[in-house]
């Protein structure tokens, strides 16, 4: 392959110190998304990874067949100590040492190790807690999580010219993994890129065969506070379970369809065009001959009063109409697209750790800037 593709693999984690090892599989011929399937090549039937993450195991299963791949890693300060003082930090730690074991123990991974090493491969991005762990009370959100996600994988795939966006969600806890996952659809969306997402979670692993704890002990909250038994541990990863990494990208089609929907509610024929094309080529004949003629009248509406938004446009007493987009761009002195940080704040007495408000206004103006751009 003279150029290879890029690919931005995107996943969300709760506490990596709870993880075991897993023989991870990756049938190439049940990928649901056809581009990917090509670019890994029709004769490899099926990718093999010993590895405790499975985002460890896209990664370099992805890479040792040719692609150029990235990764961030989004995790949460709940892995922290609560007698840390610097919160965000522990929590870093957590997640950066975590990665390179995982790198260094994975049986996928011998090609690239050194690579990883030199960290241009894989971002840790360490993002607001939700809930009580430990005996602190995290006072983030979703939604931070959300805008801080957002930014981050969006400012990547608008700055590099990535093929596909991979999201695992095999790891993450179910409000992070739904934030991250809203997060990097979105992001798709707006860099133009939802036709190549692509999202991953693996089979669930067998709970007869889980690393059973020795005391009986009520689990604290805290993540991660409670070391496995090394024995089952060392009997687990001598024989570990075989899983599949299912490919259930299926899932987002709907969202694309909604989209398309909604651009024929608002007289815009682009998406339109996409679906009669793919519809032509499934041999749907009613449905293409339909949308058709949809687009068609769509592209008749839309154009009829296009020079009403140019730039300048006056109207019949002279006075601007303001309908051009480009006193929208000129307000803006900087790009609006920077990352977001949201720096925890911990109060020792009332055992709270506390966050700047989300601000959803600066991603909803993200958005915005780069489509009208």
């Amino acid at each position: 392959m003279s150029e290879k593709f890029k690919v931005l693999v995107v996943a969300s984690w709760g506490d990596p110190r709870r993880w075991d090892e897993v023989s991870y599989r990756l049938p190439v011929e049940s990928l649901e998304h056809p581009g990917l399937r090509k670019v890994l090549g029709e004769g490899a039937r099926e990718l093999e990874c010993s590895s405790r993450s499975s985002t460890v195991s896209l990664l370099c299963l992805l890479s040792s067949s040719g692609l150029e791949v990235h990764g961030i890693v989004f995790g949460l300060d709940t892995v922290a100590s609560a007698s840390s003082q610097n919160i965000r930090n522990d929590a870093f730690n957590v997640y950066d040492n975590s990665l390179e074991e995982f790198v260094k123990g994975s049986t996928c991974c011998e090609e690239i190790k050194e690579e990883i090493k030199k960290k241009k491969w894989i971002d840790v991005v360490v993002t607001p807690g939700v809930g009580t762990y430990g005996g602190l009370s995290y006072r983030g959100s979703p939604t931070h999580i959300f805008t801080q996600a957002f930014m981050k994988i969006y400012k990547r795939l608008a700055s590099d010219d990535h093929a596909f966006l991979v999201v695992d969600i095999t790891h993450g806890i179910n409000y992070q993994t739904t934030a991250v996952l809203y997060a990097a659809m979105t992001s798709a969306i707006v860099a133009g890129k939802e036709r190549n997402l692509v999202i991953f979670n693996s089979e669930p692993p067998s709970p007869s065969t889980k690393p059973q704890r020795t005391d009986k002990s009520p689990q604290p909250a805290q993540l991660g506070s409670v070391q496995p038994d090394p024995q089952a541990i060392s009997q687990q990863a001598s024989n570990p379970q075989s899983l599949g990494i299912l490919d259930v990208t299926l899932l987002s089609n709907a969202l694309r369809f909604a989209m398309a929907a909604r651009d024929i509610l608002l007289f815009r024929s682009k998406s339109i065009s996409e679906l009669s094309r793919e519809a032509s080529v499934k041999g749907s004949g009613r449905v293409a001959e339909a949308l058709v003629s949809l687009e068609t009248f769509t592209r008749l509406l839309e154009n009829a009063a296009v020079a009403l938004t140019f730039p300048g446009a006056l109207d019949e007493n002279g006075e601007s109409l303001g309908y051009s987009l480009c006193s929208f761009l000129e307000s803006f002195t900087s790009d609006p697209c920077s990352e977001i940080e949201y720096p925890p704040e911990k109060d020792d007495v009332k055992k709270v750790v506390t966050y700047p408000s989300p601000e959803t206004a600066r991603v909803l103006e993200c958005i915005l800037y780069s489509v009208l751009r």
